[in-house]
């Protein structure tokens, strides 16, 4: 058993000092703040979690499909990183539902497998499928996390970060980003899927050609309506793509490109890792 309590991971939202256990209650060492209102899952950010989930159309449902991801792209990438898959202690940013958690579920045996996302309503449920998962507590835990938020987590208790799908969602990644890498144990690795701008430029393409060519396509009306708004959407996010005030009105915020993503990771002391 690697962690007991939440006080082996989180520390105080309030002042960021350690926790302990007495009995059923969690308090703060420093300032005795009270952190015993868990129930099934944790609060790790100060401040509020989201309510509406508005991108619940994006967010995949748990199936083998996850296995692939997992065993293709991620197990290898935390090898070339020094870790030993014995020794995996894993936080995952924006979990949905457990997608990418059942994937390393059957493939390996996390030590900790923390998954985390800010929508409220998904929490329950991410708690009931890591059991089914057989990621029961003191191995999957479920956390509410706000990533535009601090983050109260215990330093050096994971060596790899997650997150699928996700980065594009945080209008301030970067400081996401440093916040991540301030976690990790070593070695650590942080390994980020993201749809790349280069992908979405040739859908564009496609789209633009289907529109401007709509009486040989023969798309309905609703079908026209429907593309003119991803065209303007994305193109507004490739063109707009440094103003603050814009991007923090949408859900899906950034296009990264892949140099964007790899600037990042040429840190010092980052390493950069791609996988086709």
């Amino acid at each position: 058993m690697y962690s007991s309590s939440w006080s082996d991971l989180a520390v105080c939202k309030k002042c960021g000092a350690d926790l302990f256990q007495k009995d059923a209650n969690i308090v703060c060492v420093n300032c005795g703040e009270d952190h015993s209102s868990l129930q099934k899952w944790f609060v790790v950010t100060d401040g509020k979690l989201l309510d509406d989930p508005s991108i619940i159309g994006q967010i995949s449902t748990p199936s083998e499909l996850s296995i692939g991801p997992v065993k293709e792209f991620y197990l290898p990438a935390i090898q070339d990183a020094g870790i030993k898959l014995d020794d995996l202690r894993i936080l995952e940013i924006g979990s949905g539902v457990g997608n990418i958690a059942y994937g390393f579920s059957k493939v390996a045996k996390p030590l900790v497998y923390l998954a985390t996302d800010a929508y409220v309503q998904l929490l329950d449920v991410l708690r009931t499928n890591l059991d089914q998962f057989g990621l029961t507590e003191s191995v999957g835990w479920v956390a509410g996390l706000n990533a535009d938020l601090e983050i109260a987590l215990q330093p050096k208790k994971f060596n790899v970060v997650i997150g699928h799908s996700v980065l594009h969602h945080v209008l301030d990644y970067k400081t996401l980003i440093k916040r991540l890498n301030g976690l990790l144990d070593t070695p650590g690795v942080m390994l980020f899927a993201e749809p790349l701008r280069d992908g979405w430029a040739y859908f564009l393409t496609i789209v633009k050609l289907i529109l401007t060519q709509s009486d040989i396509f023969q798309i309905s009306e609703t079908s026209k309506t429907i593309l003119a708004y991803m065209e303007n959407n994305l193109s507004q996010r490739i063109t707009r793509a440094d103003d603050r005030e814009f991007l923090s009105t949408l859900e899906d915020k950034h296009i990264f490109a892949l140099d964007d993503l790899r600037g990042l990771a040429s840190r010092k002391d980052w390493d950069f890792i791609r996988r086709n």
